[in-house]
């Protein structure tokens, strides 16, 4: 039999991806990875961490059907390059038992091995190598419909996830990704301590050395603050994590806030 599979439709651009993300109004979620790459997924991390997407990953298929219950999965993708069991058994045991979306990852070698998984019911629609613009108009696709997460306020600062602004003051404050994400988990919990392991795992549970990555995104993160009289709001927990404190955004003067739609 002749499979054609369909290839993803062209992907967002690079700079647009996360903001079309937010426009679909998609909430939070976790996507398990199976693939024996790990490298190549843990590159995805930061990317998908940023817009409340947690990544697991899996080398071995056969743990990972035993995690994923476990692991409250929204979608599975899995790579073709993974191997045993036969793929196509793989995705009738998820969609089967678990009813959990599954994504075939696959190569322009792979058109041939991926019938079987297709027939089980899964969707060849994500490229190999990954790229997260890619990736993001897959799980767009298949995502579940989650309440829309509402703007969060401390103090004189206003963080919307939706739209990704940050205004402090009422001027805006221009964040990465990381930024963003890391100030808007101390935002949640202002006031109390959010450990370094708890902001590794929430924002990019696969880095490789997630504290020098945390520690260099605070670093960046303060400097921004400061350049709006807020840098003292972040403060360093010792052997802890960091906390943000409320009282320091609260002295911050300027124009009323408000969010431009």
């Amino acid at each position: 039999m002749t499979t054609t599979a369909r290839r993803p439709a062209q992907a967002w651009r690079d700079d647009d991806g996360a903001r079309e993300w937010s426009r679909a109004g998609h909430g939070a979620g976790t996507v398990v990875f199976v693939d024996t790459d790990r490298g190549a997924v843990a590159a995805l991390g930061p990317h998908l961490a940023s817009l409340d997407i947690a990544l697991r990953n899996y080398s071995d298929p056969l743990r990972a059907l035993a995690r994923l219950g476990a692991d409250d999965a929204d979608v599975v993708v899995v790579a073709v390059r993974t191997g045993t069991p036969p793929l196509g058994r793989f995705v009738e045991i998820v969609r089967s038992e678990l009813t959990i979306p599954v994504l075939i990852a696959f190569g322009p070698g792979d058109l041939d091995t991926v019938g079987p998984a297709v027939l089980a019911g899964a969707r060849p629609a994500v490229d190999l190598p990954y790229r997260s613009t890619g990736l993001l108009r897959a799980l767009h696709d298949v995502w579940p419909t989650r309440q829309i997460r509402a703007a969060i306020r401390v103090g004189n600062l206003l963080m919307d996830p939706e739209s990704r602004d940050v205004i402090l003051a009422g001027q805006g404050v221009n964040l990465s990704t990381l930024e963003f994400a890391v100030l808007f988990e101390l935002c949640r919990n202002a006031d109390h301590v959010v450990t370094r392991p708890v902001l590794a795992r929430e924002i990019w549970p696969e880095s490789p050395d997630p504290d020098n990555t945390l520690i260099a995104t605070v670093v960046r993160l303060r400097r921004k603050l400061q350049a709006h009289g807020a840098g003292l709001a972040v403060h360093t927990v010792r052997g802890l994590g960091y906390r943000l404190d409320s009282a320091q955004l609260q002295d911050i003067v300027g124009e009323p806030m408000r969010l431009v739609r």
